[in-house]
């Protein structure tokens, strides 16, 4: 059993912890910090009481200070648990080349040879892969090292040091901003420039991979980042508030999020733990569709975007960026009514799902009836296994989020690009009015300036107001 402070070890705790009863990585980083001449060393399983839910809420809510204003982090990277130390065995015992005197002084040259570079360019791993250690998985550890200006990595047969100016390794590469290592994320610090909401979705993106030992940590373990990166934000772009993981500000990009396209969606967290609007939500990795401005570049234009109306939002501890106990979300946009089945595609390895329209139903105009019967061109993404989130019927409302469309057209009839990114959204069983996302879909085709007149007048015109929980 992992020695950790609780409510009945306390007290002899804050007296004396034995030396024998820590685990060796704990004696190496104590070792590491007295031979730095440091006095105090903060160690999460010591520091807080592991049993008392109100010590570790207030203090799961402080480690944007705590981390972000350590001399240094020391990270035990390649240790798979707390007996596995920090010091390991060098990759090769250096060599020494020449001695050169000239009167006192005395040269030498010492090197070795360099095994690779790996943990600055993945590129030089087995087809591109990033290198795991024990320590990179786990989600706790993402904050601390975005959190930290200084980092000694113990990996497995070498040092690495990383800071706010650059990083460094015992095999002689440096890096620069712009060659970062896989464990960092220079631009939390180094560039105040980067888009924030970017930024953010891109550590979510990240963070959304590695593993929790206790479901209900999902936000609070992002706690710290989300407030370093409120503090880190210019004056001129407003984050405003935070929503389970998603800021106010470009809130509709936020939401869509996607579960990894590798087809194993994982089942729905048990107990509540987040809206199934946001990411929090689910267990799968996710990706955020940045699209968007790729296309704004390309010569397209947003034609439409969803309004959040509202967002009821209650939290379950003081930690404003912690636990949530119920949220929901109102929005006004255009939908329409699909379904989803399994691809019958016999060629296919594994079934995946589909969206369809069907036939007839009470749009809001016979043209708009016309114009989804296009053959559209369309991919969707679940949340969790089609089984889950279809055990009875597989109806869905499909709530357009964003359309973007070619503003000139590039063919003589006149037919121009169009896409629309919409949520799949179920009806609950306790209310008809009341919704859960269960997936994400982007609908896409060429349209005619007939059916763009259509979908134009249908977006400005047909809009519900929908209730997400």
């Amino acid at each position: 059993m992992p020695i950790k402070t609780t409510t009945k070890t306390l007290d002899s705790f804050a007296r004396n912890i034995p030396w024998d009863a820590m685990p060796k990585t704990f004696r190496d980083a104590v070792t590491l910090t007295r031979v730095l001449g440091i006095n105090h060393i903060w160690i999460d399983s010591l520091c807080i009481v592991q049993d008392d839910d109100n010590d570790w809420a207030e203090q799961s809510a402080q480690m944007a200070r705590i981390y972000g204003s350590s001399f240094l982090t020391i990270s035990a990277t390649a240790s798979s648990n707390g007996d596995g130390g920090l010091f390991r065995t060098p990759r090769q015992d250096p060599k020494l080349l020449v001695t050169a005197a000239k009167g006192s002084r005395k040269v030498s040259i010492v090197a070795r040879r360099v095994k690779d570079i790996r943990y600055h360019k993945p590129q030089n791993s087995p087809k591109g892969e990033l290198p795991l250690f024990p320590l990179t998985r786990r989600a706790w550890a993402l904050q601390e090292t975005i959190l930290s200006k200084r980092i000694v990595y113990f990996l497995d047969d070498e040092i690495g040091w990383q800071c706010l100016g650059s990083w460094l390794c015992e095999c002689g590469e440096t890096a620069s901003y712009s060659d970062q290592p896989f464990w960092s994320d220079s631009n939390f610090y180094g560039d105040p420039d980067t888009s924030s909401v970017n930024l953010w979705m891109s550590i979510v993106e990240r963070y959304s991979n590695c593993a929790l030992s206790k479901s209900k940590d999902k936000l609070p373990a992002l706690s710290g980042t989300a407030q370093a990166l409120l503090a880190r934000t210019s004056l001129d772009v407003d984050l405003k508030k935070y929503y389970a993981g998603l800021w106010e500000f470009q809130l509709v990009d936020q939401l869509l999020w996607a579960a990894s396209a590798d087809g194993h969606p994982k089942s729905k967290v048990v107990p509540y733990r987040a809206p199934t609007w946001s990411w929090a939500a689910i267990d799968t990795p996710v990706a955020f569709d940045n699209r968007v401005w790729g296309l704004l570049e390309l010569g397209y234009r947003l034609l439409h975007e969803a309004r959040v109306l509202s967002v009821h939002y209650e939290l379950a501890t003081a930690d404003q960026y912690g636990q949530v106990s119920n949220s929901h979300l109102e929005m006004s946009t255009t939908v329409f009514p699909a379904y989803v089945e399994l691809s019958d595609n016999n060629s296919s390895l594994q079934e995946r799902p589909e969206l369809r329209f069907p036939r007839t139903f009470k749009g809001p105009s016979e043209q708009y009836q016309s114009f989804l019967n296009l053959r559209w061109f369309i991919s969707i993404t679940l949340d969790y296994p089609y089984e889950e989130a279809f055990p009875t019927l597989n109806t869905v409302t499909c709530a357009i989020l964003r359309c973007e469309v070619e503003i000139v057209a590039k063919t003589p009839s006149g037919q121009r690009d169009c896409l629309l990114d919409v949520l799949l959204l179920k009806s609950t069983s306790s209310s008809p009015e009341t919704f859960e996302r269960v997936g994400v879909g982007l609908v896409h085709n060429s349209v005619s300036p007939q059916d763009f007149e259509i979908l134009q007048s249908t977006l400005q015109q047909s809009q519900t107001v929908l209730k997400v929980i």
